[in-house]
């Protein structure tokens, strides 16, 4: 009951706690990548799996690659902020930031 009560508050207050109380939860991206072009190919498998099960739940591209950005740590993080710095236009675009990404990140070597 109180529920309901916050909940109507909430709009009344111009909230958007109905929107949430719709939003079915999504379960997050649970692996991490630092940089290294080793650990690539997994990192893609997992984003890709996860994208399969759950991306048509997302409001948005930019949403997409938020949930990656969220998984990056280390020199990938590090890349991500120069992106944000840039306004780069990845930052809306899942397939191009998922491009940039394996850009950025393959192994140079192995080619």
């Amino acid at each position: 009951k109180d529920g309901h009560v916050a909940a109507a508050q909430g709009l009344l207050a111009g909230g958007v706690i109905a929107r949430r109380c719709r939003t079915p939860k999504m379960p997050p991206l649970r692996v991490k990548y630092g940089g290294d072009p080793n650990e690539l190919g997994f990192f893609l498998a997992q984003v890709w799996s996860h994208m399969e099960e759950y991306g048509d739940g997302f409001s948005s591209e930019a949403a997409k690659v938020r949930c990656v950005t969220r998984t990056l740590e280390g020199t990938a993080a590090k890349w991500t902020v120069t992106l944000h710095n840039d306004n780069a236009s990845q930052l809306i675009n899942y397939d191009l930031f998922m491009r940039a990404l394996c850009a950025r990140f393959e192994d140079q070597l192995a080619e």
